[in-house]
C-alpha cells in the first residue's frame, strides 16, 4: 500500500492548470498562525505529563 502512494502522480506538480487554479496555498500566508497553534499543542502536551506526573504523586 505504502508502495502505490509513493507511485501515486502528484496531480499539482504535473498539470500546471491545475497547480494554478487550485494550488493557492502558501505556508508563508499562514506561518504565524501554525507557529501558535505549534506552541499551544506543545504547551498543551507538557501540561498535560505535569499533571498526569502530579496525580501520580498524590496516589502515592
Amino acid at each position: 500500500m505504502a508502495r502505490a502512494w509513493t507511485r501515486a502522480p502528484v496531480w499539482g506538480r504535473t498539470d500546471p492548470n491545475i497547480r494554478k487554479k487550485f494550488n493557492t496555498y502558501r505556508f508563508a500566508d499562514h506561518q504565524e498562525k501554525v507557529i501558535d497553534l505549534l506552541k499551544r499543542v506543545c504547551t498543551g502536551s507538557v501540561t498535560t505529563v505535569e499533571v498526569i506526573g502530579s496525580m501520580q504523586r498524590v496516589q502515592e
